[in-house]
């Protein structure tokens, strides 16, 4: 099986280049976003490598393919966290699908990673009578543990099967185990601890203006269930945003899709607008043009010149279409 090459210049485009992959982002800077993501994948679909890179400032939380576990490594120049933790080339971030994940990506960002169906890596694991871990979500740090050139092996691994589309299951199952060597865990495992509540609080948020429902801080703050201050403190530490702007963002991002779905004929930009909590339109406007760099009814325009440019080469190349011409 070829290996697959996708190229995107729009982030909804690069979400859903993967079957089961959903994620919602949040662009941080003006700008279309611009990255690639490639992938291949094998055994039915039971395991899948991905390696995705991107050239602007972009948080975003979602969740991989569902029912699996993803191995992660990392390269980024700028600053970057994944789940709270700092990024290194020499350390490798475990999520399964239901944790999901929160980064937050600097330019220049690139990962390398692979995604295991959970009932498979667990049959490898009884067949080699190793235990598996209670939680699928913590990090490795190879540097720690003066075990480099396991993480190297298992970057390769990624990297060839991205690429070229090789890899060995045997090579794999091997370089995993030595990966997740139970001898060495209490020098590797490390999970950001304070993070756990800020994650569920960020996926409850996220579930909230998903559904169109209004995200009230006090409610949030319920939910996290700590002191107001270290709830500030951890989740700006952890999304860059406070718990204001964020919720703003993501609500203006859940516009973004919207419109770029929407036909001009029946929806208007006020009508949207007013389904995800916006009331004041000019300051609307304002906040819609800052992250994205276009006023939002610009976005409907274009969104119904697209849908026009599509029915017309569809007719075109349709029959009827050949023969009116």
């Amino acid at each position: 099986m070829e290996p697959l090459v996708f190229r995107a210049t729009d982030i909804d485009e690069m979400a859903s280049a993967f079957m089961g992959w959903q994620m919602d982002v949040i662009q941080q800077e003006r700008g279309k976003f611009q990255g690639r993501l490639n992938g291949y994948s094998a055994a039915e679909g039971k395991i899948n490598f991905y390696s995705a890179a991107i050239d602007r400032h972009v948080f975003a939380n979602g969740h991989h393919l569902p029912g699996s576990v993803m191995f992660t490594f990392i390269e980024c120049p700028n600053a970057c966290t994944w789940n709270g933790e700092e990024v290194h080339p020499y350390k490798l971030f475990i999520s399964d699908a239901e944790r999901g994940l929160d980064l937050d990506a600097g330019k220049g960002f690139i990962s390398y990673s692979i995604s295991i169906d959970k009932p498979l890596l667990e049959k490898w694991f009884w067949e080699e009578g190793v235990p598996t871990p209670g939680n699928w979500n913590f990090c490795l740090d190879f540097r720690k543990a003066r075990r480099m050139e396991t993480a190297r092996e298992l970057h390769r691994i990624i990297s060839n099967a991205v690429y070229s589309g090789k890899f060995i299951v045997s090579e794999l199952r091997l370089t995993l185990f030595e990966a997740l060597n139970p001898s060495s865990k209490q020098q590797l495992y490390r999970m950001s601890v304070n993070f756990v509540p800020i994650h569920e609080t960020v996926e409850m948020i996220h579930e909230a203006v998903r559904l169109g429902k209004e995200v009230n801080l006090e409610h949030v703050l319920q939910f996290y269930g700590g002191p107001m201050r270290t709830f500030y403190y951890n989740f700006k530490k952890y999304t860059g945003c406070t718990p204001h702007q964020y919720i703003k963002n993501l609500r203006l991002t859940a516009v973004h899709k919207m419109l770029k779905m929407a036909d001009p004929n029946t929806v208007g930009v006020r009508e949207v607008a007013y389904q995800f909590g916006f009331r004041h339109l000019g300051q609307f406007a304002k906040d819609y043009n800052q992250l994205f760099g276009e006023m939002p009814s610009h976005r409907l325009r274009r969104s119904c010149i697209e849908s026009s440019l599509v029915c017309d080469m569809n007719l075109l190349t349709s029959p009827v279409g050949l023969e009116s011409s």
